[in-house]
């Protein structure tokens, strides 16, 4: 008999807003989510416009003491596991999931993320503050806040996950390459729950070189357009990047 994975519950944070059912209207509604970058100086790069939730205040869903310590990228993965985990009914009235007041705690729960650059919107800042100010000026956790696994480790924290942890830093094939592992991981027997998806905030000026000097971007998009992202369409010229997790 083939080994059946079920999906129970989902998390997204897009451009289009906070949860599955604004993402789905809106893409139905045949409404691009892209828009003019405003929150860094383009005049460095071609690709003026991006997928960037530019409405998204992470206090809302999240602590001031948690989001001091993580980037963007994180804050964004730890509100669409959230949700994820409140839709799967995994979460108690508390916050705290169901698998806390289990006698094999999270030894059997797994996560599973995809990523790309990490957190530079943080690591610029404070290595703005080292140059500027000097190392008593940098966060102290600027270490844990800009690597790739920070969603892992994060997410991990907070919900108790002690089980089996991977990320994956595989361009745009690392949120696929995180569903598969997590569910081989469910085949095998090695977990019996799995938070599985990925998370990306490359909003900085840094991040943008990075992409823009790749040669995958779009060019476009240099006059602000934001009709430039065309993967199906014979004169496709390039990508254009987004922030989100799910």
């Amino acid at each position: 008999m083939t080994a059946k994975v079920v999906i129970t519950g989902m998390g997204v944070i897009s451009p289009y807003g906070v949860g599955p059912a604004v993402l789905w209207d809106k893409l139905m509604a045949g409404e691009t989510g892209l828009k003019a970058l405003t929150s860094f100086d383009t005049s460095h790069i071609q690709c003026k416009v991006g997928g960037q939730f530019s409405e998204f205040r992470p206090e809302s869903y999240i602590s001031p003491r948690i989001i001091r310590k993580v980037d963007r990228f994180s804050a964004l993965g730890l509100i669409s596991a959230q949700q994820a985990l409140q839709d799967a009914g995994l979460l108690l009235d508390d916050s705290k999931p169901t698998w806390s007041q289990q006698e094999y705690g999270g030894d059997r729960v797994g996560i599973t993320v995809g990523n790309n650059l990490g957190g530079w919107e943080f690591a610029e800042r404070e290595l703005r503050n080292l140059w500027k100010s000097g190392p008593r000026e940098v966060s102290p956790y600027m270490a844990t806040a800009w690597f790739p696994a920070a969603v892992q480790g994060n997410v991990s924290i907070q919900f108790g996950i002690k089980g089996i942890g991977r990320t994956f830093l595989s361009d745009r094939a690392g949120g696929a390459l995180a569903l598969i592992h997590a569910a081989d991981c469910l085949i095998r027997g090695r977990a019996d729950i799995m938070l599985a998806g990925g998370a990306e905030a490359p909003f900085s000026p840094y991040a943008a070189l990075c992409y823009e000097t790749s040669g995958f971007m779009s060019t476009r998009a240099s006059d602000g357009s934001t009709d430039v992202y065309r993967p199906f369409d014979s004169a496709h010229d390039g990508l254009v990047a987004a922030e989100g997790a799910a």
